[in-house]
């Protein structure tokens, strides 16, 4: 019995060195970490359980009091920080002081996240010594902390777990999969924009629609000029948005499916006739952009 309490002291003393290493190496890894500290915890009370009897015998001299005292401030030490850490990994928070705020989300991706419908596991496929491994990382977890419980992520070593790369189609590092039960789509970087662009085109269902009205001397869509919007159709369409042309005079209504009107900077005024679909759209819920150079 005794050598078996040995061997429970010492298996608990290395897995809770294990938990100590995964908080500090791979913080990712909740489960393993939880379980190994849970175990070593187990062990450590076997092992006392089991010599008990020597314990109290060696506590009784008054060295090993002087002794013992210091064991235990130790011990309160290590638990008072391991509650720190506990409470700080369950209700974490984080300052920003930088000027332009570079290390925040922004309002929109914020918004995104926090109305989150579906659950989403994002997968970034980083090897160890990847530069900029650690910045999507730490961007991964803003998002997760900011999703309610709705957005997941790991990470994986390509290298380590080739047969996860090829099912996903990776072929480069810092490639980032966003999964839904229905959707996949796949990211070649993890900047907060295109992180963002990919979270709607998973979780939103179908495109949204934007028409843009022309006929009045507008900046045009299809235009690449300097005058031209073709950069911001661009952008609209990376953001899962549909982009169409809109001549109003020739409509009998705005179409139904229409999520925003854009008018952008119309060198003439609408005719009475195109005013009265405008207003008609507007009156039923509809969104209406106006640009005014």
């Amino acid at each position: 019995m005794k050598q078996i309490g040995d061997w429970a002291g010492t298996l608990g003393a290395l897995l809770l060195l294990a938990a100590a290493v995964l908080w500090l190496g791979k913080p990712e890894w909740e489960m393993a970490r939880a379980v190994s500290a849970l175990a070593g915890a187990v062990g450590l009370l076997g092992a006392l359980y089991v010599n008990f009897g020597r314990l109290r015998a060696v506590f009784a001299r008054r060295s090993a009091r002087y002794g013992a005292n210091a064991l235990l401030m130790i011990l309160l030490l290590l638990g008072i920080l391991a509650l720190v850490e506990a409470v700080s990994y369950r209700h974490n928070y984080r300052l920003d002081l930088t000027e332009n705020r570079r290390h925040s989300l922004s309002p929109q991706t914020l918004k995104i996240l926090q109305s989150l419908q579906a659950d989403v596991t994002a997968t970034g496929f980083f090897r160890g010594d990847l530069p900029g491994k650690r910045g999507a990382e730490d961007l991964l977890r803003q998002y997760e902390s900011h999703s309610g419980g709705k957005f997941r992520w790991k990470s994986v070593d390509p290298d380590r777990e080739p047969g996860l790369a090829k099912r996903y189609g990776v072929e480069s590092y810092g490639t980032v999969v966003l999964d839904t039960k229905t959707k996949s789509e796949k990211l070649l970087d993890t900047s907060e924009e295109k992180l963002t662009n990919g979270l709607v085109m998973v979780t939103r269902e179908g495109k949204r629609v934007v028409y843009v009205v022309k006929g009045h001397g507008e900046h045009e869509v299809s235009n690449t000029d300097r005058a031209g919007f073709s950069e911001a159709r661009t952008a609209l369409e990376k953001a899962n948005y549909e982009v169409k042309e809109l001549l109003p005079v020739r409509e009998a209504k705005i179409p139904d499916d229409a999520a925003l009107v854009i008018l952008p900077g119309p060198k003439n005024d609408l005719l009475p006739a195109e005013l009265a679909l405008l207003d008609a759209y507007i009156a039923r819920g509809g969104k209406v952009f106006f640009m005014v150079n």
